[in-house]
């Protein structure tokens, strides 16, 4: 493909997921395919070094591969194979993983034929899922990422730590964020305010909602046939959201308008991060991980792990603290050992310094709308609260002691309200208007009105239980 000169090149979209089984390759895919409908020259690399299956979902059968463009001299525009009218797709195969390895003839070679890709409009790269060097130098060489979630709590906790991981090796523009599998569009927009405002909280980032794709069998039924979605249920409202997508990111003022990396760059800018990467791999720590884990009761095994790693490291850094780098390096792995200690203590319960076990503080919940009461729950937890779900009816037992806080967020019968009102009583309530009326008014009740930021929800749950604001 060729393009005027002066003309800019194609755009990269790298379409990632912190955890496997969320739809990331059937987002890219039809994606792809939607924009290919709006005339745009889209290729697709598939970059899924794990388990490629673009080619799978979209019935082809590729004899070459990107592999053969490095090590058989291939030209890359053998190696395409056109998907739709519009769509060709670079079959990536386990070739992408030894580009690391590459000699210095093969990078000048990768380089100077993606320059054929300079025709494209856009190029989608679908990476593996997870969160491994390999998939964030190639989020990082895309320039614009696209980080695919679903509402379940797995997965947005892994959406979290790709998201974390690329900031802390440089991600230079905001993530965009694609819930698919939504319930409804309050539930997306619950999910996406959570990620957001824990990114802004702790990585000082903000975060972009690019979508949302709604809980759709259609989906399924296209892959399970090897056919577009558009050509399975062209009417569905999966295919019509796949459609608001495309025309967002073709809109020239859209979320990715702004001018991006372009294909050579891409490529080049990947083959930099992997080899700086694998120059500096370091052999396996030896740490006291057993004897922590051991110490811990067995519990936290992956946080005692890292805890244990860097805390060996960091004790053989201060004899090498002369040089401004050295020192550096030395106050961010003490920073990260803090916090390791006071994560462990506060997901164990224990006491930060002493290391013994806390009695959790309990918080009643009554609560009918069950996307609400995952968010509730989960902040309860998060602030060192232990939620527990009142009956419909309202009505809980008496308590030796009154929880620490009592939280309602109900739109059902008003008597249950008014019975977990007394029943919490001595204890601070919180109460949030329903997802239809507002809830009875309870004497001596904070009120907390829609629409609100998350963390101005946890900042007053911090306030009334008389937590700390860690």
């Amino acid at each position: 493909m060729s393009r005027a000169p002066g003309a800019p090149g194609a755009r990269v979209l790298a379409v990632a997921s912190g955890k496997g089984g969320v739809g990331k390759t059937s987002v890219a895919v039809h994606l792809a395919l939607a924009l290919a409908a709006r005339r745009k020259r889209v290729c697709l690399l598939d970059a899924d070094l794990g388990l490629a299956n673009v080619d799978i979902l979209l019935g082809l059968s590729p004899s070459r591969t990107l592999e053969d463009v490095l090590f058989d001299d291939l030209p890359l525009e053998q190696a395409l194979v056109r998907a739709a009218p519009g769509l060709d797709v670079l079959p990536g195969s386990s070739g992408v993983q030894r580009m690391a390895d590459l000699p210095r003839v093969a990078r000048e070679r990768l380089v100077r034929e993606a320059q054929k890709l300079m025709g494209y409009d856009l190029l989608i790269v679908d990476t593996s899922p997870g969160i491994s060097r390999q998939i964030v130098s190639l989020c990082l060489a895309a320039g614009e990422v696209v980080v695919v979630t679903t509402p379940e709590a797995t997965s947005v906790t892994d959406a979290y730590a790709l998201i974390k991981v690329m900031v802390q090796n440089g991600l230079a523009r905001r993530p965009h964020l694609l819930i698919n599998r939504a319930k409804s569009q309050a539930q997306a927009r619950l999910i996406f305010e959570k990620l957001d405002s824990t990114a802004r909280r702790y990585l000082n980032r903000d975060c972009g909602l690019l979508g949302v794709l709604p809980d759709d069998a259609g989906l399924s039924r296209a892959a399970a046939l090897r056919r577009p979605l558009r050509e399975v249920c062209p009417a569905a409202g999966i295919t019509r959201a796949f459609d608001v997508l495309a025309e967002s990111l073709a809109d020239a003022r859209g979320p990715l308008s702004r001018a991006g990396r372009i294909a050579p760059d891409f490529f080049r800018d990947f083959l930099v991060r992997a080899m700086a990467e694998a120059a500096q791999a370091e052999p396996p720590l030896k740490t006291s991980q057993q004897k922590m884990s051991a110490a811990k009761g067995g519990t936290l095994p992956g946080l005692c792990d890292r805890l244990a790693a860097l805390d060996d490291l960091v004790k053989a850094l201060p004899n090498a603290t002369d040089g401004a780098g050295a020192r550096a390096i030395y106050a961010r792995l003490a920073d990260e050992l803090t916090r390791l200690r006071r994560d462990a203590a506060l997901a164990e319960n224990r006491d930060p310094e002493s290391g013994l076990l806390k009695p959790r503080p309990k918080a009643a919940l009554l609560c009918d709308d069950p996307a609400m009461r995952e968010v509730l729950a989960d902040i309860l937890d998060e602030v060192g609260l232990s939620p527990f779900d009142a009956p419909p009816d309202g009505k809980l037992p008496d308590f030796k002691n009154p929880p620490a806080l009592a939280v309602a967020c109900w739109d059902g019968p008003p008597t249950s309200l008014a019975a977990f009102a007394d029943a919490v009583r001595g204890s601070p309530l919180l109460t949030l208007p329903g997802l239809g009326t507002d809830p009875t008014p309870c004497p001596g009740a904070v009120v907390v009105r829609r629409p609100f930021r998350l963390d101005e929800l946890r900042r007053t749950i911090v306030r009334l239980s008389n937590r700390p604001a860690n």
